[in-house]
């Protein structure tokens, strides 16, 4: 799997993500985003990019909003 598929396959656990959360499955859509922390760490500590950051950082802002938010309401995974 190339970089472009796994920053595709990142978006596609975001996307995922987010329809569980919608759903309120806070559980299931903070494994999901979790998934997403981690590449994107690893990824930048491997490859780290000004483009990659810049393209990834509204992907951040919105797991951490919203593992925030499951930590807020007591159902993050732990």
């Amino acid at each position: 799997m190339d970089t472009q598929e796994k920053i595709e396959a990142c978006e596609r656990k975001k996307y995922d993500g987010n329809l569980l959360f919608k759903a309120e499955n806070f559980m299931h859509a903070s494994k999901k985003y979790e998934k997403v922390e981690l590449f994107v760490v690893t990824y930048m500590l491997i490859h780290y990019s000004e483009y990659f950051y810049r393209r990834i950082s509204m992907t951040l802002n919105l797991v951490y909003n919203r593992m925030n938010f499951i930590d807020i309401v007591g159902c993050k995974v732990h």
